[in-house]
């Protein structure tokens, strides 16, 4: 009977020390919880006041020198991108039209026009240049008549297609610094978001505080170092590649200009061989 009256007592310790224990556990998990909400609205208090106040002059006039300097040299190569693809496009247009309408006035087989016109069109310069090696060319006679004229063809040849390519060269100068800028500005850009980011964990390690509020101004700034060097990149990889098919466009035409004009050449003085 003793022995019963023990194991009961035994088993009634054992039940109250186990609830005791749920409760105290219980009270210990709603106490995090409770702290995890708290500092759940916290935080979302927090991301909602940096977003109503960070706009993008308070992150230019909160940023670093060096981020600064950063975002003035994005903003060149901006400036300096859109000013050299409004001025290739312009010469492109104004280029194709001058090669269209010499193209139409050749097709007539009138070099004459070109030798009298005012306006320095490409077939006005390449004439000139033909007409120069003539000029310091000795008058063909015979016996060697035919050989000297054939000489002169090939001198013709190469005046002509040299001529040329200083035309197209001249079209593509500028746009190597699209290339240049497309490559460079999202390094530079990175450059300013990693000195942005090392300001912000050595501002945490001199506050002693890792909070939102804390961290999230000085990683907005460094991210607004890279914001501006994807904005001066894309434009710049975009406006290259075009150039880029435009130049080639360009120089198809000027290879039917300069075809136009060598037969014609190549005309007149086959007509000298026979006189």
């Amino acid at each position: 009977m003793k022995l019963m009256i023990l194991l009961y007592s035994l088993c009634l310790g054992v039940f109250f020390a186990h609830a005791q224990d749920n409760v105290q556990n219980n009270t210990i998990q709603n106490t995090q919880d409770l702290s995890h909400t708290h500092l759940t609205q916290d935080s979302t208090k927090t991301l909602h006041s940096l977003g109503a106040t960070m706009s993008f002059r308070d992150l230019y006039e909160h940023a670093d020198y060096v981020v600064k300097t950063v975002i003035y040299i994005l903003l060149l190569f901006s400036v300096l991108t859109w000013c050299v693809f409004v001025y290739k496009i312009l010469q492109y247009y104004f280029s194709f039209k001058m090669i269209k309408n010499e193209v139409l006035e050749l097709e007539k087989n009138n070099l004459d026009y070109f030798k009298t016109a005012k306006s320095q069109s490409y077939t006005k310069r390449l004439i000139a240049a033909i007409e120069k090696e003539r000029l310091s060319t000795k008058e063909c006679v015979l016996p060697h008549k035919k050989l000297c004229i054939d000489s002169l063809k090939n001198r013709l040849r190469l005046i002509i297609e040299s001529t040329a390519h200083s035309f197209i060269a001249h079209n593509k100068r500028g746009v190597a610094l699209l290339a240049s800028i497309g490559s460079s500005a999202p390094f530079i850009g990175l450059f300013g978001t990693v000195w942005g980011i090392m300001n912000s964990f050595i501002g945490i390690a001199s506050s002693n505080n890792a909070s939102l509020s804390a961290v999230a101004p000085g990683i907005s700034e460094a991210l607004f170092a890279t914001a501006f060097g994807l904005v001066a990149a894309i434009p710049a990889v975009l406006f290259y590649n075009y150039l880029i098919r435009l130049g080639i466009n360009f120089g198809l035409q000027m290879d039917q200009l300069v075809t136009r004009i060598y037969i014609l050449s190549d005309r007149e003085i086959s007509q000298m061989e026979h006189a």
